[in-house]
């Protein structure tokens, strides 16, 4: 629900920054709890190792689980953009390189394009699909050095402690290198005005 309103945000006549908040970390609290589900449920698969077998079949089930609504949808809104196009000419704002754009999204592999266009303009939720499906091919072996490596609950803690200062260090520069350096905050900063699914529009 915290997601939902974050994206229907720009339809209340209010501040809307909660709301947008309030999406942010409903995604991260999803991301957290799927990485404990997929522990969960995997764990006795790759505490050995990742082998070939396994690793395909997971691999298989978790594309199956996400990716053929992820491409119905980016096809249905791609039908969308051209319907609107074509009903009033420029009321839709293609990305630079479309093409380009379009199979990086169909790819799933928006969330690394250094564009906000890339990332945004298309389908601008489904980033977060391109990050769920990257956690997903990354599992495994992450399961592995924990069970080698962080074995206890000592080490463990010690590695959560690690991912913690982590997340506050890269937030920390990311936000030095916005605000000190110029870097661009329409692509950087998620509370933007243009950080909005509407942004692809043009102003009437």
């Amino acid at each position: 629900m915290a997601v939902l309103l974050g994206h229907f945000a720009p339809f209340f006549h209010t501040d809307n920054s909660n709301f947008q908040f309030a999406g942010g970390v409903g995604v991260s609290f999803f991301f957290v709890l799927s990485g404990f589900i997929l522990t969960y449920r995997y764990w006795e698969d790759f505490e050995p190792g990742v082998a070939r077998g396994a690793y395909w079949r997971y691999i298989v089930a978790r594309v199956a689980r996400v990716y053929p609504s992820y491409v119905l949808a980016l096809v249905l809104i791609t039908l969308m953009y051209a319907l609107l196009n074509a009903h009033r000419a420029g009321m839709y704002r293609y990305p630079d390189d479309a093409v380009a754009s379009w199979f990086a999204n169909l790819f799933a592999l928006q969330t690394f394009a250094p564009s906000y266009d890339t990332q945004q303009v298309w389908n601008a939720p489904s980033w977060s699909i391109s990050t769920e499906l990257f956690f997903y091919v990354s599992f495994p072996f992450f399961a592995v050095a924990l069970a080698r490596h962080f074995r206890g609950g000592g080490r463990l803690a010690a590695f959560a402690a690690m991912v913690v200062a982590y997340g506050i260090v890269m937030q920390a520069a990311a936000l030095d290198l916005v605000f000190r350096h110029g870097w661009d905050r329409t692509y950087w900063s998620t509370s933007s005005p243009a950080a909005t699914s509407s942004g692809a529009f043009r102003n009437s």
